[in-house]
């Protein structure tokens, strides 16, 4: 809706080139509030209550003089008025959020000035690198429907008529659009669970847990998980009270999924539309949305999170328009997280930055309780009070200062423990339940979470009686050099005082630890793929792939339905290869076969042996093909095709465990000897996977 009009639509300036935007979506307005959020951001919040003349706009204008401050302060305070007398429905304190509701003010304007269109709100700094808007959006449906829903809704009719007026109102998608199917769990009228918003076991668990504190990480026994198991299914059986609420949450997640859906596809189109009609060649605008809400909504990626990609996907499959299918394709392709696909694909004629995904921060508060158990100072102070305690026996009169000393004790032992020794506070915060739990150990528990509470958690600890002072930051800097310790890196006391939290831990280990990290990563995910290789795919949506990729109707047949469904490449490396015959290839990345079985083909290796007339050794000397892959799932997979097929293996076939970065161990294992062995190497989609990549095109040259 808001990207029809000028101010959010096209940048119509000369001076403006089309350049990205930042769109912050936050669940403390409600979609309702979409005007007032336009109006504070344009500078003319009185004109959206008609409270003010122009003549009276103007001469505030020239009391203010020119002052930011001043406009800001004041525009802000006429939000805050409108939000509470106008709406009244969200009941947020919006004070916490004023410098990043005026920032974003300040990004726009409505002036017409320096010969800028007024109708377009551009950056206030000409810096090409910095957004060109940053856009305010309610996210969230008027939290008294929500409450409607839990409350006025009993029966099948009540919740139909309920769900027709959030669609007319504009908060759910409609019947008939594509992404209504994302909507509801089922439509079937002979069902109690008609009208029954979608969501997930874990999501309800972990809204449940919210309300009654239940262990959601805490490892359990396979027996343990089947009774919950049970406990859950019994559960949905029953029109519960926490089931009711937990609907009434699934509302407000589907509202901002569904706006946030339509955001991003609305956005896209325009910025497609603004591509073509530019006499540029530039591709559209990259945008950028950040979500503001609470951790209910997206920890774990489950709530908001999950309707963003039910819808896209929904609309993607099921719309009507196929250039509306189009769009929400694009849409997903860019908001799915980082995989191994290359980094753009062309769609429509124009080049799309792919699988950038999305980054989930959440913020945790610290305690001191939280180091309690494992702190030994902290500990040993509390084990004193306690003993004192025990043997004062009875001391009501002194409990209040007893309490309030501890408590200062505990702070200043929490506050040493931050400026002196970082690493162990990280150790230590690690350790608790409270982070390690929703942080490390997230699929130990019942719900057996599929991603972890936040991709980024920031733990914070916001105590006003123990506050880190500029000179704290000093003594403890002091110490630090005293001790031999250049913190500040000049060797001497006047080094500028530096926050201590800077992370200095295992630097020398710290490109070790991602290395390996990603190598583990890549092996889980293709280990996965390798397990689930056996279940039939869609090969008639791989025929269209392959061939849009340039492989042939000859590769695609002579593949056949029982192996092409498996393509996991990128490209077509046969293009290039021109494999021939007698030719011996080793294929890194081999994946479940199939590159494989074509370059068999085109040396022509894929004569079936006969055993009877002794030509069993006959590969060694002429066309084999050698397969690599670092995930033992898809070795075994490709092997057990390659015998299918009728293939030669060992002899003119084989598919090898191992690491490009490390052949010789792989070829080692299988008496494969090493140097000169192969006259061509094909890779699909593997390469982009090596963290070592010039060690691994050492080997393969080798």
């Amino acid at each position: 809706r808001l990207a029809s009009t000028g101010r959010r639509g096209s940048q119509k300036t000369k001076n403006c080139p089309s350049r990205p935007r930042l769109h912050v979506i936050m669940e403390h307005f409600s979609v309702d509030m979409q005007g007032i959020l336009d109006a504070y951001q344009c500078r003319d919040l009185n004109g959206w209550k008609d409270k003010q003349q122009p003549q009276q706009e103007e001469q505030r204008r020239r009391n203010n003089d020119g002052n930011q401050n001043s406009d800001d302060a004041e525009a802000f305070e006429s939000l805050v008025s409108a939000y509470k007398d106008d709406f009244g429905t969200e009941g947020h304190d919006l004070r916490p959020y004023r410098d990043l509701l005026s920032f974003c003010r300040r990004t726009t304007t409505s002036n017409n000035a320096n010969g800028i269109d007024e109708d377009v709100c551009i950056n206030v700094d000409d810096d090409s690198d910095s957004y060109c808007e940053v856009l305010l959006y309610g996210g969230f449906i008027p939290r008294n429907h929500a409450a409607r829903l839990n409350k006025e809704c009993p029966d099948i009719d009540s919740k139909r008529v309920f769900f027709e007026e959030m669609s007319e109102r504009g908060y759910l998608p409609k019947q008939g659009k594509g992404m209504y199917d994302a909507l509801f769990a089922e439509e079937d009228e002979s069902s109690n669970n008609t009208y029954k918003l979608r969501g997930t076991r874990e999501h309800q668990l972990l809204i449940e847990s919210l309300m009654n504190g239940n262990d959601l990480y805490s490892p359990v026994e396979e027996e343990g998980e089947e009774d919950v198991a049970d406990d859950a299914e019994q559960h949905e059986e029953e029109e519960s009270p926490l089931k009711r609420l937990y609907q009434a949450q699934l509302l407000k997640d589907h509202a901002m999924g569904y706006r946030i859906a339509s955001l991003l596809m609305e956005h896209h189109q325009q910025n497609k539309i603004n591509s073509h009609s530019s006499s540029s060649s530039q591709p559209p605008t990259d945008d950028r949305y950040l979500i503001i809400a609470g951790f209910g909504h997206l920890k774990h990626r489950l709530g908001v999170p999950e309707c963003v990609e039910r819808y896209l996907r929904a609309e993607a499959v099921g719309h009507p328009d196929a250039e509306r299918r189009s769009i929400a394709m694009d849409v997903l392709l860019k908001v799915l997280p980082p995989s191994s696909d290359p980094p753009s694909v062309t769609r429509n004629n124009f080049t799309l930055k792919k699988g950038e995904g999305t980054a989930l921060i959440g913020c945790q508060m610290m305690y001191e309780a939280y180091l309690e158990d494992s702190y030994p100072p902290i500990m040993e102070l509390m084990a004193n009070d306690a003993a004192a305690d025990a043997v004062e026996g009875d001391a009501e009169n002194n409990d209040n200062g007893n309490e309030n000393d501890v408590d200062a004790k505990k702070g200043k032992l929490l506050k040493e423990l931050y400026l002196q020794g970082p690493e162990l506070l990280d150790k230590h915060i690690l350790m608790s339940d409270e982070i390690s739990g929703p942080f490390l150990r997230y699929d130990e528990g019942i719900a057996r979470f599929g991603h972890p509470c936040a991709d980024y958690l920031f733990v914070y600890d916001e105590d006003d009686d123990n506050v880190i002072e500029e000179n704290d930051l000093k003594l403890a800097l002091h110490a630090t050099t005293a001790n031999g310790d250049d913190v500040g890196g000049s060797g001497n006391d006047n080094a500028q005082s530096q926050c201590p939290f800077h992370n200095t831990q295992a630097n020398n280990n710290d490109d070790d630890n991602q290395y390996d990290s990603a190598k583990r990563e890549t092996l889980e995910a293709y280990e996965n793929v390798g397990k689930t290789a056996s279940l039939r795919g869609n090969s008639l949506r791989a025929r269209a792939i392959m061939s849009r990729l340039g492989y042939t109707p000859d590769d695609l047949s002579y593949l056949g339905d029982d192996d092409l469904y498996n393509f996991q490449g990128v490209a077509n490396p046969h293009l290039v290869a021109k494999i021939r015959k007698g030719e011996r290839v080793l294929d890194v990345g081999s994946g479940l076969g199939i590159d494989s079985f074509l370059a068999l083909r085109d040396c022509c290796g894929d004569v079936v042996a006969d055993a009877n007339a002794g030509d069993e050794n006959v590969a060694t000397d002429g066309a084999l093909v050698v397969g690599v892959d670092l995930a033992e799932s898809e070795v075994k997979h490709a092997t057990k095709r390659g015998i299918a097929r009728g293939y030669s293996v060992p002899n003119r076939l084989r598919f090898l465990r191992g690491d490009v970065e490390t052949l010789e161990e792989a070829f080692g294992k299988a008496n494969v000897p090493m140097g000169n062995e192969f006259d061509v190497c094909i890779s699909n989609g593997a390469f982009c996977l090596v963290t070592d990549k010039e060690k691994a095109f050492r080997n393969v040259f080798k």
